[in-house]
C-alpha cells in the first residue's frame, strides 16, 4: 500500500491499520463500546481523508482551468506573431525582389556603355 500522507500526517498505510486493528478489537469481543469507538474513529479519519483528497481534486480542477485558459491566451498570442513574422517576411521578400529587379537593371545598363 502505498505511504503518501494526508493532512493530518498520517499515511494511508497507517490509517488502513488502525481501520483494521478497530476491526479486529471489534471481532475479539473487546468490549462493545471500546470497539465502537475505535471504528467511528478509523471511519472518522477515513472522511476526513477523503473530504481532505476531494478538496485537493477541486482545486487541482481549478488550477488546470486557469493553465488551460493561460495556454489559450498565449496560443492567440503566438499565432498572431507568427502571422506578422509571415506578413513580414513577405514584405522583406517583394523588397528583395524589387532590389535584385533594379540591381540587374543597372548591371545590363552598365555592361551596354562599356
Amino acid at each position: 500500500m502505498q505511504s503518501s500522507r494526508n493532512r493530518f500526517g498520517k499515511t494511508r498505510k497507517a490509517i488502513a491499520t488502525s481501520i483494521a486493528a478497530a476491526l479486529l478489537v471489534a471481532g475479539l469481543g473487546a468490549s462493545s463500546a471500546r470497539a465502537d469507538a475505535a471504528v467511528i474513529t478509523a471511519i472518522t479519519e477515513v472522511k476526513d481523508s477523503v473530504t481532505t483528497v476531494n478538496a485537493n481534486v477541486k482545486a487541482l480542477a481549478g488550477q488546470v482551468q486557469l493553465l488551460q485558459a493561460a495556454v489559450a491566451i498565449l496560443t492567440d498570442s503566438v499565432s498572431d506573431q507568427i502571422a506578422e513574422i509571415l506578413a513580414t517576411q513577405a514584405t522583406l521578400i517583394a523588397t528583395l525582389a524589387k532590389i535584385q529587379a533594379q540591381l540587374t537593371a543597372l548591371q545590363k545598363a552598365s555592361a551596354k556603355k562599356k
